[in-house]
């Protein structure tokens, strides 16, 4: 990504190619602000559903990995995880917290297994959003598509853990199939 970027920064493929860029990206952190109570009606059915899809595919990610490494995985504890994520992160203007497919891959095929791995991820997040925004404005979406589809190589070839879940878990083989459907 770092030598793409200066690649796509030294050659300047935005003007000779027409080749799309990242372009902007803001620093920094949004001033947290209490929700739009009036607009509570509008999102309540959209919100609901969205909500039941996250923890969905949470829940069953996290038993792909969980089946994967031999651990149990608390359906209850994830919905609460969730849940307080959500009430603080609405007052931030952030995204529905739920399971990040292509960081979960990334860091299990980079060899992370704990708590730790995604607190030193979390803490590379934080440093991009604040110090090195700037740096990866001429990166080309190109490269950032195949950073996601490189490392969600290994999830799609899940597909083979079917027959073994089957024998395993009907439910636990057939809610990972229709949930990759989804999306």
């Amino acid at each position: 990504t770092i030598v793409a970027t200066g690649i796509s920064y030294g050659v300047d493929f935005e003007k000779k190619y027409n080749a799309g860029i990242v372009k902007s990206i803001p620093r920094g952190f949004l001033p947290p602000q209490p929700p739009a109570v009036e607009m509570f009606g509008d999102m309540l059915a959209s919100s609901f559903s969205i909500a039941i899809v996250a923890y969905a595919i949470a829940v069953s990610v996290g038993k792909v990995y969980a089946t994967k490494y031999d651990y149990a995985i608390n359906g209850n504890q994830e919905f609460i995880a969730f849940g307080i994520s959500n009430i603080f992160s609405g007052a931030f203007s952030c995204f529905a917290a739920t399971t990040a497919l292509s960081r979960t891959a990334v860091q299990e095929s980079t060899g992370g297994k704990t708590q730790v791995a995604g607190i030193i991820s979390a803490f590379i997040v934080l440093i991009a959003i604040v110090a090195l925004g700037k740096l990866l404005e001429p990166l080309q979406k190109s490269v950032l598509a195949a950073v996601v589809i490189a490392n969600l190589k290994g999830m799609f070839m899940q597909v083979c853990d079917v027959p073994r879940l089957w024998r395993q878990s009907k439910a636990d083989a057939v809610s990972p199939v229709f949930l990759q459907r989804m999306e």
